[in-house]
């Protein structure tokens, strides 16, 4: 049988990757487990995550699972922690209602009045009316529609005041939320008529913080703004700006500012613009003000190897690695260096990739790195194992089985890959 070359397996794998704007990083992912645990605690929701995405408008939303998806836009517009635990809030109050299910079999339920609609239309078009046969598909679509409409809103309301419980059971000033909804207000403006205040997914605005703030808040509730969080904050609004803005904007916006979240930034900026001296006075200047922060050094060292100074990267993950030995974004980055090096180091990150694989799972990069690392050490069976696995993860099935039977061909019975391929094609395998 014809080898499979590297350039394949790669091109598969490479397809979703353009697609996927799920963004992970070490100082990011602590920053919103300590935002997001308390609620998802309070709220009675187990194992509950927040995914950031790189779309740069303001949203926040949950879909199937116990998963909060955050834009990176709202994120950089939040003016402190507050506002955005208020959203996590709100979104927690979705999940733990089991909204996303119940919206999904009441859009199921209600199809039948499309239906119906349509069917009225057609008996009128029988009885000699001109367009009633159209009429009643559009009479149908829009009773569908009102009806789904009229359940979000109901929905939306729930999980404000969910969300504004989950809040003060924590000890956090609940005024977060309503700021976000009146920052969505300004920015969407007040002249709305009626027919849109029907038609749209939400309340208006207005409505839904005069709900929040009516109801009185308990004493002895913390803004969380005035808070080391608020430091946190403003470090990831400065990593997101500097790799998702326009460099020369993100450069303009810090012009006047040398503080730490400023320096970042502009650290990113001119390494995008491939200003090494500028980015490295930058970094001095970070390491001076905030000396031996492994997240200062995550940042560098991921700089470093963007701008393909591998030797200079691979040091200095090395020395975060060391500073945060169970943090698995950084074990990401020290294992990309170690897989460049020789067989020895190669193996080493595997080793590595493999005991932090139920924290990067998620990634496909952590599946492309494992998968390319075991074809350069020559364990094609295991390389193509790897990809079986990723493609399972991306719902691709028919790619997953075709590499897990070309997988088990050369992987021995004892070798663990050879048993996940065997429950991959089990699984899978219809004949």
């Amino acid at each position: 049988m014809k080898k499979i070359t590297l350039t394949f397996v790669f091109f598969l794998i490479a397809i979703p990757m353009l697609a996927n704007s799920a963004i992970r990083d070490a100082e990011m992912d602590g920053y919103f487990r300590e935002l997001a645990a308390p609620l998802y605690e309070v709220a009675g929701v187990a194992d509950g995550k927040v995914e950031v995405n790189g779309r740069t408008n303001w949203n926040a939303f949950v879909m199937a699972g116990r998963i909060v998806h955050m834009n990176a836009g709202l994120i950089m517009a939040a003016p402190g922690p507050n506002v955005l635990r208020g959203v996590l809030a709100h979104e927690i109050g979705h999940i733990a209602a089991g909204h996303v299910a119940r919206r999904l079999e009441f859009q199921r339920d209600t199809r039948f009045l499309s239906i119906a609609g349509a069917l009225l239309g057609a008996a009128g078009g029988l009885a000699g009316s001109g367009d009633v046969v159209g009429s009643g598909v559009m009479t149908g679509m829009g009773l569908q529609a009102s009806a789904n409409l009229a359940f979000s809103r109901a929905h939306e309301a729930a999980a404000d005041q969910a969300g504004r419980k989950f809040l003060t059971q924590i000890g956090e000033d609940p005024k977060g939320l309503s700021m976000f909804l009146d920052m969505l207000d300004r920015q969407s403006g007040r002249n709305r008529s009626d027919i849109l205040q029907y038609i749209s997914t939400h309340p208006m605005t207005p409505d839904r913080i005069s709900m929040l703030e009516s109801t009185p808040d308990p004493s002895g509730l913390v803004d969380s703004d005035n808070t080391k969080l608020m430091h946190t904050h403003r470090r990831v609004q400065a990593k997101l700006k500097g790799f998702l803005m326009d460099p020369n904007a993100v450069l303009r916006s810090y012009a006047n500012e040398t503080d730490i979240p400023a320096l970042m930034g502009k650290a990113i900026a001119y390494n995008r613009l491939g200003r090494s001296q500028d980015r490295d006075a930058m970094l001095k200047q970070l390491d001076q003000k905030d000396p031996n922060n492994p997240y200062n050094l995550d940042l560098a060292a991921e700089l470093y190897y963007t701008s393909g100074e591998l030797q200079r990267s691979c040091a200095t993950y090395a020395q975060a690695h060391k500073a945060r030995p169970q943090n698995p974004i950084i074990a990401l980055g020290q294992a990309k260096c170690l897989a460049k090096a020789s067989g020895e180091e190669k193996q080493a990150a595997v080793t590595l990739l493999l005991r932090f694989e139920p924290n990067l799972s998620d990634l496909v990069s952590y599946w492309t790195l494992l998968a390319r690392t075991y074809d350069e050490l020559g364990n094609q069976g295991r390389a193509e194992a790897v990809t079986a696995e990723l493609r399972l993860r991306q719902g691709k099935k028919d790619d997953a089985l075709w590499f897990a039977k070309r997988a088990n061909q050369s992987l021995q019975p004892g070798d663990p890959w050879h048993a996940r391929m065997q429950d991959i094609i089990s699984s899978l395998d219809r004949g």
